[in-house]
């Protein structure tokens, strides 16, 4: 095949292309065939945010003991889950592949924000916890549903400012 770039003619043979986005689909397709019928990795078309972030959040939460249960449907305005206690959980999660470390806004019904970001091998690097009240408290937020960020769980971050707990690697190394 001949391609034309900037001016300039070049050879390429796209056959490793084509069957790494191949198998990308493929791949997509299993897991989108089995995860409609879990009730734990249900949701909606955002396969990493929405579904493996809430799979996290809800391995996280039922390991304290915390019994949460998902939403039955997708995008429940607020929040993801809901804990035995009643607690309205929020779930967001960061992949590496956000390079501005900016994704959607935190919504305005939920009790405790779990914030997840991913590293560069897709291990969970860090989660960073917080309630209603710890948010509320924060007079840096200037809107009551900012958006969410990756610098939120730094060292002058909200959940470190507001009291609220971020655990490290080690502290979550046994998720995904």
């Amino acid at each position: 095949m001949i391609n034309i770039l900037n001016d300039r003619i070049f050879s390429m043979d796209v056959n490793k292309e084509r069957k790494v986005c191949r198998d990308y689909l493929v791949a997509r397709k299993k897991f989108l065939k089995f995860a409609n019928k879990s009730e734990l990795l249900r949701g909606n078309d955002n396969i990493i945010g929405s579904r493996i972030g809430e799979f996290i959040a809800w391995e996280f939460l039922d390991k304290q003991k915390r019994k949460p249960k998902m939403n039955e449907r997708a995008n429940v305005e607020g929040h993801d889950m809901v804990c035995k206690d009643g607690k309205k959980i929020s779930v967001k999660l960061i992949s590496p592949e956000n390079k501005t470390g900016r994704t959607t806004r935190l919504g305005k019904n939920w009790d405790e924000f779990l914030l997840i970001i991913l590293g560069d091998n897709y291990k969970v690097a860090k989660i960073g916890h917080i309630t209603r009240s710890q948010f509320n408290k924060d007079k840096k937020i200037r809107s009551a549903n900012p958006y969410t960020t990756r610098s939120m769980l730094g060292e002058k971050g909200l959940f470190v400012r507001s009291r609220g707990r971020v655990y490290k690697k080690e502290e979550v190394s046994w998720l995904i």
